[in-house]
């Protein structure tokens, strides 16, 4: 009965271990960063979504006024808690790997073509593709991506049966995403693209079609203008917009290139180092589920290698590489802006990642597909190919575990840290809008990095002591130039020393110790080694305590 099941649902098997592998291993994962936010706003709106839709449309107007919202719902719907937000997370991105593997099999191959379940494991082999699942405040990237996938499919209806009320479902749908998560901007181009890789004996040029494209151009230009509106309004917003960029001046476009290769080979490391140190938080039951998902997702795409039926024909091989490819690209479209005007690399968040990862998985279909008759004859290339992906595959659930586990030990850090704040610092709160936190162990940057250490600590304040409501600045970084004025890094934001408090953290003592102004120079000056730095000729690449981030420098 099981054996029938497997060979006839592979994939659906292997998404139900998805789904159960994240829930237990999410399982506890306190809520962290923006989800602070949004779990703080239940009490506040409870069920009146209007009220919380006009509120957030009165302070931001048309940015994100759709997605925001949908947050809200997600965190209403869990009550806060952090297992029903992963359910919620990992079931979306569940149906999402389930829909698009079926929607290209649709779309381009015939009914009895397996190359669903090849995709749907490439796409999980794709780095960072399901890290999605671990930023759950981020539920309205998920709403956007299948709202994307809609798109697609209304697209392809149109081009297949030609009836116009397709069109205008895609393009209205196109329009809504937008007002959702900004991640779909590009997808107007891609869309173009897809209509013209359909097109064959079709003119493309018709006049229907081309009403199509403006009527994406339209929508595109609509969303650009309240934005930049929107953003010439708001300085702040629009300053931190650049922060991204920074890191890449002065660097060649070789260099940059080199720094993305160093940025991966970096996550590898500290993925590995951070697992290795903190083993112990992963339980028998982990362990147990990781190994089963790897071994059963090793059998489903050992059959699909070994079965003919996986792969179209090269006609539909070269189709799915173009396609798959040109979502690939639109993807990353977004942030043209920096690559353009910046002329500096900037990779999205991860979190943006699973639409990347349905690209390329598409791609990748399409390009093995080309080689089908050489691999399932082959049985020493047939094992190659299949020993790349299941160590991509087995690369990315480390990745995930380690950033699991740098978020719960950053949290839990934090909230110690917290306590330990308020109770020497509380009676004073009032007079404080900044903080500075010295001396926090290096080997452990990065994951607070991961844990959005500022948001959780500012959030575990309020919590704790209300009078730390206007705290608004926590950096672990802080100079005073030659007229003894404060900035706090990264964001180089001037404060008052009145309203900064400086406390270092000694780690003998598990305590902290206010500082004053002139520790901030003294700070910077120390010597802090990243366990995870990597170098190669002459540059390095590391997780840097000034920047919050990691950064590449030339070696002196």
């Amino acid at each position: 009965m099981l054996t029938r099941i497997f060979n006839k649902y592979p994939l659906l098997i292997l998404l139900f271990f998805f789904f159960i592998i994240n829930i237990v291993i999410l399982s506890n994962v306190p809520l962290y960063g923006d989800e602070l936010s949004f779990a703080e706003y239940i009490p506040v709106y409870q069920t009146r979504f209007h009220q919380y839709f006009i509120d957030n449309f009165m302070q931001y107007k048309f940015y994100r006024v759709l997605g925001n919202p949908l947050c809200y719902i997600g965190a209403y719907i869990s009550h806060g808690s952090p297992l029903k937000l992963s359910a919620i997370f990992t079931v979306t991105a569940m149906l999402l790997i389930a829909g698009y593997s079926h929607l290209y099999a649709k779309c381009f191959m015939q009914r009895k073509n397996l190359s669903y379940i090849l995709t749907g494991i490439l796409c999980l082999s794709f780095p960072f593709s399901y890290y999605i699942v671990i930023a759950r405040a981020g539920y309205h990237e998920l709403v956007t991506l299948s709202l994307v996938l809609m798109c697609i499919y209304s697209t392809s209806r149109y081009v297949q049966t030609d009836k116009r009320q397709y069109m205008f479902i895609a393009v209205f749908v196109y329009f809504i995403s937008l007002y959702v998560y900004e991640a779909s901007l590009m997808m107007s181009l891609y869309l173009v693209i897809f209509v013209a890789s359909q097109v064959t004996k079709k003119r493309f040029l018709s006049s229907r079609n081309l009403s199509f494209a403006v009527l994406l151009l339209i929508g595109m230009m609509v969303y650009l203008y309240h934005q930049f509106s929107y953003l010439q309004s708001q300085p702040k917003l629009s300053d931190s917009m650049a922060i991204y960029a920074p890191y890449n001046v002065g660097l060649t476009i070789k260099e940059q290139l080199l720094r993305v290769v160093l940025y991966f080979a970096y996550h590898v490391k500290w993925s590995l180092y951070y697992l290795y140190n903190f083993s112990t938080s992963i339980t028998l039951v982990d362990t147990c589920l990781i190994a089963v998902f790897i071994l059963l997702t090793a059998t489903v795409l050992w059959r699909s290698l070994s079965n003919p039926l996986t792969y179209p024909d090269r006609e539909v091989s070269r189709s799915l590489i173009f396609n798959g490819i040109s979502l690939f690209v639109c993807s990353f479209g977004l942030w043209a802006y920096y690559w353009i005007f910046k002329k500096s690399i900037v990779l999205p968040p991860f979190y943006n990642f699973l639409l990347p990862a349905i690209g390329i998985s598409v791609a990748l279909t399409g390009w093995i597909s080309l080689f089908s008759v050489r691999i399932t004859s082959n049985r020493v290339l047939k094992s190659f190919v299949f020993a790349i992906i299941i160590t991509a595959f087995t690369t990315n659930i480390i990745f995930f575990l380690s950033s699991r586990l740098a978020i719960i030990n950053s949290v839990n850090e934090i909230q110690g840290y917290a306590r330990l704040i308020n109770d020497k610092y509380g009676l004073q709160a009032q007079q404080f809008k900044n903080i500075v936190l010295l001396d926090l162990p290096v080997e452990s940057g990065y994951a607070r990095r991961k844990g959005r250490y500022e948001y959780s600590l500012i959030m575990s304040l309020n919590k704790l002591n209300p009078n730390w409501k206007q705290l608004s600045i926590i950096s672990n970084v802080c100079k005073n130039d030659a007229d003894e004025k404060i900035t706090i890094s990264p964001y180089m934001i001037p404060v008052k020393v009145d309203d900064l408090l400086i406390v270092s953290y000694n780690q003998d003592h598990h305590d902290f110790e206010r500082r004053g102004p002139s520790s901030c120079a003294d700070a910077l000056k120390q010597s802090k080694s990243d366990p995870c730095k990597l170098g190669f000729m002459n540059y390095e690449i590391s997780y840097s305590t000034e920047k919050e981030n990691i950064i590449m420098r030339k070696r002196l």
